[in-house]
């Protein structure tokens, strides 16, 4: 088994190498593409050694896209005795297609078998490794160990703005070392229609891990509560790290805010942005 599944996954790759070499059109995308198989390859034959424990201590960080689960690994890495996958300099593990998710986590925790072991698990990495049930994967996580934080934003249309302004300009994060002139961007055209269309997403898509993890015992984070000020940071980590049962430690991080909280000051058509929420359930996310 162990034999057959070595050669698929290498028969898979070798052919995934192939095509994104070739669909490469820059350097950077070819690297980005070699390190991903090679951290692929290199991993699987840890999970597969039966010799090598797995972290004793290890979560997840359930998400969606811009609730703060880049700061908030961030600052978990402040700690000594915690290993986090997915902050700005560590590139999310399941981002990716796998041949194989569950045994590709695995070796991760081997990996990193010396440490509090944690990885960021985004709702949409599921449908990019193809998961038919969700339910049944994180259900599957949660049984192999796994303790489950939730993390959500309770306004969904600065989450929804903050999504589309990411994608228009290509700033996903800032570190205080970086050229911070990004910071002062220009005021982005809003597609509202889209915009809409992303906020009932979003929703639906809570609604629906809410529900799955009803009966799975979690930690629940919510970002405006819990992270967005500076100054809740180490409250929140120490929350965290009790949950964890791990001792506290004092937490920074290196990543600086972008953007501006007034939406007036960052979004070109305001007003129509205004007009079209105006009157839907949305409407009071405007004064938040």
């Amino acid at each position: 088994m162990i034999s057959d599944i070595l050669n698929c996954t290498l028969e898979n790759l070798v052919s995934r190498a192939k095509k994104e070499a070739l669909s490469a059109t820059m350097a950077g995308k070819f690297i980005r593409a070699s390190r991903d198989i090679t951290r692929e390859l290199y991993t699987y034959p840890y999970a597969l050694n039966p010799i090598i424990k797995s972290a004793s201590n290890k979560f997840l960080v359930l998400a969606q896209p811009r609730t703060g689960s880049t700061l908030l690994f961030d600052l978990l890495n402040s700690h000594p005795k915690i290993s986090c996958e997915g902050n700005a300099r560590n590139a999310e593990i399941l981002r990716k297609r796998l041949a194989f998710p569950l045994l590709f986590i695995n070796g991760r925790t081997k990996i990193h078998c010396d440490k509090v072991y944690g990885f960021k698990l985004i709702t949409n990495h599921l449908q990019i490794q193809n998961i038919k049930n969700e339910e049944r994967f994180i259900e599957n996580l949660y049984d192999q160990g796994f303790q489950i934080i939730f993390l959500k934003r309770t306004n969904i249309l600065k989450q929804s703005l903050s999504i589309m302004s990411a994608n228009s300009t290509g700033v996903w994060h800032i570190e205080k070392w970086q050229d911070q002139t990004t910071l002062t961007k220009k005021k982005i055209q809003v597609n509202c229609k889209l915009l809409m269309q992303y906020m009932e997403a979003l929703q639906r898509q809570e609604k629906q891990y809410e529900t799955i993890l009803k009966n799975l015992p979690h930690l629940g984070v919510t970002y405006e509560k819990d992270l967005l000020g500076a100054d809740k940071h180490q409250q929140t980590l120490n929350r965290i790290f009790e949950y964890l049962g791990i001792l506290s430690r004092n937490v920074e991080t290196s990543l600086l805010k972008i953007g501006s909280e007034s939406l007036s000051d960052s979004i070109q058509n305001y007003e129509e942005l205004v007009e079209t929420i105006s009157g839907t359930e949305y409407a009071k996310f405007l004064d938040e």
